[in-house]
């Protein structure tokens, strides 16, 4: 039979043939998967097993009478079967899951490289504008300090023609008087 993983706890009972001195009557047992070797001789008609792990098994079991003649060796074969996580469906939802989950962070890295690289453009860009205004200002700077240079030479040679008009005028009354 196949036992879920939650009754891995398991008890046998045996007896002999032999009902000659019953009380006086060994027992060996070996269960195949898990004991190495067989037990030594005892009197107990029962063993316990718990917390077996997955897989299978094969519960010996053979008895010796007072005339220490050994009986047949009977068996009992069972399996164990995996706790739920341990089956060979969870192993394919783990697999699934870690697939999906693999892609999910794939695709979240590549969004966020996206938007690293949107970022950066627009930085990019941003500074092209700063950069620009500035060019435009010194532009602007240089432009006003042309003009004012301009108005100055302008304002000098204004002034430097009323100064000869005066002149002018002054010769010229001092050549009517």
């Amino acid at each position: 039979p196949n036992l879920a993983f939650s009754e891995n706890a398991l008890r046998f009972t045996y007896s002999a043939t032999s009902y000659e001195d019953a009380p006086k009557v060994q027992y060996q047992y070996k269960l195949e998967g898990y004991d190495e070797n067989w037990s030594s001789w005892t009197r107990l008609t029962s063993k316990e097993y718990t917390n077996l792990k997955e897989g299978e098994y094969t519960f010996h079991v053979k008895s010796r009478d007072i005339y220490n003649r050994e009986g047949s060796v009977a068996s009992f074969t069972f399996i164990v079967d995996p706790p739920w996580f341990r089956t060979i469906l969870a192993y394919i939802i783990y697999s699934v899951t870690g697939i999906l989950l693999l892609y999910a962070v794939s695709r979240f890295a590549r969004t966020q490289q996206r938007r690293a690289m949107r970022l950066k453009e627009v930085q990019h860009h941003e500074e092209v504008l700063r950069a620009e205004k500035e060019i435009i200002k010194l532009n602007n700077d240089k432009l006003e300090s042309e003009l004012s240079h301009k108005n100055k030479e302008l304002a000098s040679s204004a002034m430097h023609l009323v100064r000869n008009v005066e002149t002018i005028q002054k010769i010229k009354t001092s050549l009517v008087t």
